[in-house]
């Protein structure tokens, strides 16, 4: 389940890479990607364990 939050941050990180550089059509799979992921963490029979990380993957980071 950690490896799924784990997948997610990553993936958002990328995302976030993508939209730095102006990379639309990355930006856009990306997304993609890790909603996926997380809909695949929320299906998790045991999601009340990995709530606390679901909160790390969608934040957005601050290069400026």
């Amino acid at each position: 389940m950690k490896e799924l939050a784990a997948l997610a941050r990553l993936i958002s990180y990328a995302r976030c890479a993508a939209e730095d550089v102006e990379l639309v059509g990355a930006m856009h799979w990306l997304e993609l990607a890790v909603q996926a992921v997380n809909r695949e963490i929320l299906e998790s029979p045991n999601v009340e364990m990995i709530t606390p990380y679901l909160g790390t993957t969608t934040d957005r980071r601050n290069t400026h």
